[in-house]
């Protein structure tokens, strides 16, 4: 009984916190202008206010691994959430890399075009440009991507990462950043997932890629540099 209690009180809670961020969504979006240190605190303000409703404690171990120049950053992706934990702990800007369809999402477009990032296409036709854009993105920004291609849904099950996203690097010479996003329990109303109460975010080291490896290569390497991050800081 106290479990079916516990399940009923956690669906509440993300469709509280899922219906406040298309309110403060809508609410927001006339401040967005042409400044990106401008939209990327409006939208890190939206993502603070999200975790204090959602009483998420977040704990960031490692936060000065992060370099404050052009560096790809790597992680795990459990849910669409994880954007929201990566804006609100990160305070200077950073880019994503994303599934072109979210483009599609009222309002959700708007914002994301406000902060950069790379529009990542499924269409075999487009990935060329993708990767494309992902490499002249990297040139001068900082760019986050989940290259499990997708979300995990689950607390301890990382996909194997797609290579795609390593084929930039073979013509950069740029810091790799490992981060594990480490969840001990989640909220679920369908595909729609977030963590419940406690998340910490496990930045590594960064390293580089070498130069032969192949991006295949590369994506194992960068695997297990991330999943091995999920035992550190316990």
């Amino acid at each position: 009984m106290m479990r079916k209690f516990k399940k009923i009180k956690d669906i509440f809670k993300a469709c509280r916190v899922y219906c406040t961020l298309i309110f403060e969504m809508v609410k927001n979006s006339r401040k967005l202008n042409d400044n990106l240190e401008n939209n990327y605190k409006i939208c890190r303000d939206i993502c603070k206010r999200i975790i204090k409703k959602a009483k998420i404690k977040c704990s960031v171990y490692g936060e000065n691994n992060i370099p404050e120049e052009n560096c790809l950053i790597i992680s795990n992706h459990i849910s669409f959430f994880d954007i929201i934990l990566f804006v609100s702990q990160i305070e200077n800007p950073i880019g994503f890399a994303y599934a072109s369809n979210l483009l599609k999402i009222p309002f959700l477009k708007k914002f994301i075009n406000s902060i950069g990032g790379v529009s990542i296409h499924k269409d075999i036709k487009k990935i060329k440009q993708s990767i494309s854009n992902i490499t002249n993105y990297l040139k001068e920004s900082r760019l986050v991507i989940f290259p499990e291609g997708g979300c995990s849904y689950a607390i301890d099950k990382v996909k194997k990462f797609q290579r795609g996203c390593f084929i930039s690097l073979k013509t950069l010479n740029i810091p790799i950043v490992p981060v594990f996003l480490k969840v001990e329990e989640l909220g679920k109303i369908g595909r729609w997932v977030m963590p419940i109460d406690k998340i910490d975010i496990i930045v590594g080291k960064p390293f580089k890629s070498d130069s032969k490896m192949t991006s295949k290569e590369l994506a194992e390497y960068a695997y297990d540099t991330v999943v091995n991050l999920k035992n550190c800081y316990n």
